[in-house]
């Protein structure tokens, strides 16, 4: 078990170490009743975790602080333009912006069928760059060719999840005037082993070769997330609800290790200078905005992001708005998302059936687990009602067994005689 956890190694080590004492007790006793032969090696372990803890370093937390960060619900005018765009169109101005300065926009595409991040220097060819795609992007040969510009006196524009953004930041080894970065309010990023596992199976079941999924699919007058899948025969539309890949990742199981702990959230190392995302409930903080054709939460985080957010601002309905009005619906936005024990089922039967069926297994798996916590809901508000009926029931059967009883007809006929007595003394005090 001990070789186990220092497999992690790193901070998932120290947090694993962490755990496991902060409750000792709960697993110890758990440990003793399970399985009361290993109680003398669980002693050992808890010795061992406490010994290591006491000798490893507190863990480093760099934060990047700016004072004069400021938040907004945006939508661009142009509603073609939010129709080939996630959410409120954005990402098209202040990239155009660049593009029109004779600059470069480093951006996730298609490419014979596999995404990865490209150059884009013309503004023909910026619509492959819009869109949401659910899948870590290959960066190979990005970085080089992103110093080469910088260096060469072009403004660049780079887009991209907080991790990604760091790792330009960290590539470069120092800050350049003409650098603009771009991350997304991310939600965790599925790893590329099982989208292309995905792939080669929903191929097989098609019969088709896949070209691309539009993850975030729009059509005018329908308010649902939709994906499109274009093959090479055909193409056709899901609902988010019933489309299994998207299930998958919404559900936490498909995505990267380093997701479920990540330090790049904003108030973290996030230092873009802009951190772009869907607006989840406009329609409660802006209800003007809420068309269906998708809003953006935009967070200027820099003063780099500040001058360009002016200069472009005149393409947008805009409203200034809060942290927390973002906050609200975008939790993943400062948090990263929970790791469950569904999740490592779900690599287990990855391992045992092909992806697509290990989707249906591990979604099953949590409907029932969501049913069964239903059920168990309804038998607790049963079990409530019913003790609260019998309980009624029982006042009620006393207050009859009372109201029927001769002593209770006898108070009351003499509680109705003394009433006639009282009104007959007041009336003869009146003719007085």
């Amino acid at each position: 078990m001990l070789c186990l956890l220092m497999s992690f190694g790193g901070d998932k080590l120290v947090k694993c170490f962490k755990y496991i004492e902060e409750n000792e007790d709960n697993i110890k006793s758990i440990l003793n009743e399970k399985m009361p032969e290993y109680k003398e090696k669980a002693s050992k372990l808890f010795k061992t975790v406490i010994d290591t803890l006491e000798k490893m370093p507190e863990e480093e937390h760099i934060t990047y602080e700016f004072n004069n960060r400021k938040v907004y619900a945006c939508k661009n005018k142009n509603e073609d333009i939010r129709l080939t765009s996630s959410s409120g169109g954005f990402f098209y101005e202040l990239a155009s912006y660049i593009l029109k300065k004779q600059g470069s926009v480093f951006g996730v595409a298609y490419v014979d069928k596999e995404v990865k991040h490209i150059e884009v220097s013309d503004l023909k060819d910026l619509y492959k760059l819009q869109g949401s795609k659910y899948v870590e992007s290959n960066m190979h040969g990005i970085l080089g060719a992103l110093k080469e510009r910088l260096e060469a006196g072009k403004k660049v524009l780079f887009t991209g999840t907080p991790c990604q953004v760091a790792s330009v930041y960290s590539f470069l080894k120092k800050d350049y005037d003409n650098l603009y970065t771009a991350s997304l309010i991310c939600h965790g990023v599925p790893a590329k082993k099982y989208y292309y596992d995905y792939v080669k199976e929903l191929e097989k079941e098609e019969n088709d070769e896949l070209v691309e999924v539009k993850f975030r699919y729009k059509e005018k007058n329908n308010n649902h997330i939709l994906l499109q899948y274009v093959l090479q025969k055909k193409s056709y539309v899901n609902l988010d609800s019933g489309d299994i890949y998207f299930k998958t990742f919404l559900n936490n199981l498909n995505l990267r290790d380093s997701c479920f702990d990540c330090k790049f959230k904003l108030y973290g190392n996030s230092k873009s200078d802009f951190i772009l995302g869907d607006f989840w409930g406009v329609n409660e903080v802006v209800p003007d905005f809420d068309d269906g054709l998708g809003a953006s939460a935009v967070i200027t985080n820099s003063e780099k992001g500040n001058n360009i957010f002016e200069k472009i601002k005149d393409s947008f309905e805009c409203k200034e708005v809060s942290i927390e009005d973002v906050l609200k619906d975008n939790p993943t936005l400062t948090d990263s998302v929970k790791l469950t024990l569904e999740r490592y089922n779900f690599i287990d039967n990855c391992n045992k059936m092909d992806i697509i069926s290990a989707m249906k297994f591990s979604l099953a798996n949590i409907e029932i687990k969501k049913l069964e916590k239903k059920i168990q809901g309804l038998e607790h508000d049963v079990d409530y009602y019913s003790a609260t009926l019998r309980e009624e029931m029982a006042k009620a059967s006393e207050l009859e067994n009372i109201l029927s009883s001769k002593r209770f007809r006898l108070a009351d006929k003499i509680g109705n005689m003394f009433n006639k007595l009282t009104y007959k003394i007041k009336k003869c005090n009146t003719n007085k």
